[in-house]
């Protein structure tokens, strides 16, 4: 592995009065490569070393502009989902019976879904609510309230279906509610 300062020593090579204004320089040099066809990314690097060079004088290299590219190169290979088709949020995660449960579903839109179950349950409740829709057309994020929920120890999860039936995905959480001690 090279550290920061071989690199910079490395790419620092061009003379201090040939060294071109930052940006101008930058954009001269993208322009060059993008008629070339040359090898972008390698030569871009090389170019913004080059460029940050004059920082290594102060004793500090700065890395900004490589470590924003691969930011954004990193991001558009992650979907903004994560992958995931549904995910839940349950409000309050842990609180005195009897409780509201608020749940928030975000759905990734798609044609095929046309159904969202959602289900509180634990060893003495079971409470679900189920929501037609409409594909690729339906909201992205569905909320959802089960009123009065006694104390118990609940996994709330939801069942997005398609139109045969099969579902798509499944998201579960796990909630407590802790009994309020009145009546025992």
């Amino acid at each position: 592995m090279i550290s920061g300062r071989a690199l910079a020593q490395r790419f620092c090579s061009v003379p201090a009065d040939a060294r071109v204004h930052r940006r101008a320089g930058l954009r001269a040099h993208v322009r060059r490569l993008s008629e070339t066809g040359r090898d972008f990314l390698g030569d871009l690097t090389r170019s913004i070393w080059r460029i940050r060079c004059r920082w290594m004088r102060r004793g500090f290299v700065m890395m900004r502009v490589p470590l924003m590219l691969f930011t954004i190169l990193a991001l558009t290979a992650i979907s903004a989902s994560g992958g995931e088709q549904l995910r839940l949020a349950v409000s309050p995660v842990h609180s005195f019976a009897p409780s509201n449960l608020n749940i928030r579903a975000r759905v990734v839109p798609h044609a095929d879904n046309r159904a969202l179950t959602i289900v509180a349950e634990s060893e003495d409740f079971y409470r679900s609510s189920q929501i037609s829709l409409e594909g690729d057309h339906a909201p992205a994020t569905i909320m959802f309230e089960f009123r009065g929920v006694p104390g118990g120890e609940y996994v709330v999860s939801g069942v997005l279906t398609d139109s045969l039936g099969r579902q798509r995905a499944i998201a579960e959480q796990p909630v407590r509610v802790i009994p309020s001690g009145l009546g025992q």
